[in-house]
């Protein structure tokens, strides 16, 4: 079914819903950057609740992010783990299932661009992981980025995606359960980049973020209003049945997981981005749309 909702995703960029405080008293590592994990699924004990509106507390000193993860071990008390970081985290979920209790915590740096989480069982670590939100460019393959997009197959080890498009930059570390994922990133500008993502070292996903279609095509007004471009948008349309009414989008994301393959569009009122309809493709399917129209 298709429903409102906001976009997350305009012009190439990801917004995190997080709304952070905490500033660190120790200088940072140089470490990965902007997190995306378009294409994979989340993984999470099935007991715990993902809260995404999230308020952190102010905190004083804080061990360096990379060090401090590195050191949180599965096995380890809530109380322990925030002692070694320096602080206590902030609650950001909590549920109970068959008497056991599961929740998340989280700490930031660098004025809320990076962040540890950590996930636990009643008060004992099962889960942590980590990510960096601050905007140093990631390395830039030499190729284009459709071309290193295609090269990139599901299945391929980190040593063979490294060799087709070198090192990358680490956006994301997540272990859970056994299971280790990683992401990285190639970045070609400001709105553009190839983010792969990996679990136990095998490619499960591959995403390329930014403008994809020809940069003007976004910003001429389409043919319909956004309130008739928005109720246009019906399950069963085609995608080419809605070029033909509102013109050509701009193609925001193109992301496969596995077999599944999908992408978004979206068609842009005014420069300024503050006018769009969105919708998302999904195996030749409209799943989804979004529009930042107000409500009649």
């Amino acid at each position: 079914m298709l429903k409102r909702s906001t976009l997350a995703v305009l012009c190439g960029f990801i917004v995190c819903p997080l709304t952070l405080s905490i500033k660190p008293a120790l200088a940072q590592e140089s470490t990965p950057e902007i997190l995306e994990t378009v294409g994979l699924e989340h993984q999470s004990n099935p007991t715990a609740t993902v809260t995404t509106n999230i308020q952190s507390a102010e905190l004083i000193a804080l061990r360096a992010r990379a060090q401090a993860y590195e050191m949180i071990q599965v096995g380890m008390t809530l109380a322990q783990v925030e002692s070694l970081i320096g602080g206590k985290g902030e609650e950001i979920s909590s549920s109970e299932y068959n008497g056991s209790v599961t929740a998340s915590y989280n700490w930031i740096w660098d004025g809320g661009l990076s962040s540890i989480n950590v996930i636990t069982q009643d008060g004992v670590v099962v889960g942590k992981s980590t990510t960096d939100y601050r905007l140093d460019a990631a390395p830039k393959p030499n190729m284009s980025r459709a071309q290193a997009y295609e090269r990139v197959q599901i299945g391929m080890t980190l040593q063979q995606v490294q060799s087709l498009l070198g090192t990358g930059r680490i956006t994301r570390i997540s272990e859970l359960n056994g299971n280790k994922t990683l992401a990285y990133k190639w970045q070609w500008d400001s709105t553009r980049s190839l983010t792969v993502t990996l679990q136990n070292d095998v490619t499960k996903a591959k995403a390329r973020i930014g403008n994809a279609l020809a940069p003007g095509s976004a910003l001429s007004a389409p043919r319909l209003s956004p309130y008739e471009a928005y109720d246009a948008i019906q399950a069963g349309v085609t995608l080419a049945q809605l070029e033909a009414q509102l013109g050509k989008p701009r193609q925001m994301s193109f992301s496969q997981f596995g077999n599944s393959i999908s992408s978004t569009y979206v068609w842009v009122w005014n420069r300024n981005g503050l006018t769009y309809v969105e919708v998302t493709v999904s195996n030749g399917q409209i799943t989804h749309k979004s529009t930042s129209r107000p409500e009649q």
